[in-house]
């Protein structure tokens, strides 16, 4: 009776595990399709949070210039979007250091929480590198909140194959988004140049590389100063986009041209961009 009931649980686990790896290769097919990284980043949390039960589920994705995460997506858990943890800090952070898995049984009762998780009850937990050809592209998480469940290392070599995955569907997703905003940065240059060989006036072909760089940054504003070099300063010559009162304000600004106590004066000191 014990080995028909051994043999019973074995083809349970079979057959579970055949239908987690049946869900998966649906999962990464849908990935795989996804063009927009904002739809990816929220499409692989609720993939993953349904591929594996769990009550929510996070993914974080790596600033190597800031050896930072960003939360960018997230499911059934009170965190916001576009928290930043130090590469270190909290379990995305460590995971990220080490580029290596961790699972928790109980993540209210680990010694390197983050404080403002106390009191969520977050308990069993697993978190995994999202790594592609070597390259950390963030940390993708799984968890449960107030129940008993505990993740088993199936889960983790799951959850990992599923990381790997995501990681490649991100990568593809963020070369096809620079590909296509570089597309349209070289447009508007070319369009620069056909208005500026159109026009010899100084102020509407300002007014034009003003608006192009307002575009191409997506920005809420752009404002021109011009150098008075008589008075050694910078004086307002015309803005987009700014409204009441700071549109009032700016033509009475004028900004000393050696003072780098300002943003205008430090760029105009140092002939260097300013971010």
């Amino acid at each position: 009776l014990s080995v028909i009931e051994d043999q019973n649980a074995a083809e349970q686990k079979i057959a579970r595990r055949a239908e987690e790896f049946a869900a998966l290769y649906e999962t990464a097919q849908d990935l795989a399709g996804q063009q927009d990284l904002s739809g990816l980043l929220q499409a692989t949390v609720e993939r993953a949070a349904t591929l594996f039960k769990a009550t929510y589920c996070t993914l974080s994705l790596y600033d190597a210039e800031q050896d930072e995460l960003e939360l960018v997506a997230v499911k059934g858990l009170p965190a916001p979007v576009g928290t930043r943890l130090k590469s270190g800090e909290g379990l995305a952070g460590r995971v990220a250091q080490s580029r290596q898995p961790l699972m928790l049984d109980d993540y209210s009762a680990w010694e390197h929480r983050l404080p403002h998780f106390d009191g969520v009850g977050l308990g069993a937990t697993i978190e995994i590198p999202m790594l592609y050809r070597g390259e950390l592209i963030g940390a993708l998480g799984v968890g449960e909140i107030g129940t008993t469940r505990k993740f088993t290392a199936a889960d983790v070599r799951l959850l990992s194959l599923f990381a790997e995955h995501a990681a490649s569907a991100v990568h593809s997703a963020r070369l096809l988004q620079d590909t296509s905003q570089r597309a349209q940065e070289l447009a508007l240059l070319y369009d620069a140049g056909l208005t500026l060989n159109r026009t010899l006036d100084p102020r509407t072909q300002l007014e034009f590389l003003v608006k192009l760089a307002h575009t191409a940054l997506r920005a809420d504003s752009a404002e021109f100063f011009v150098l008075d070099p008589a008075r050694n300063e910078l004086q307002y010559e015309f803005a987009i986009g700014l409204h009441n009162p700071a549109a009032e304000a700016l033509p009475n600004l004028r900004f000393a041209a050696d003072d780098d106590s300002t943003i205008n004066g430090w760029v105009a000191k140092h002939r260097l961009p300013l971010n």
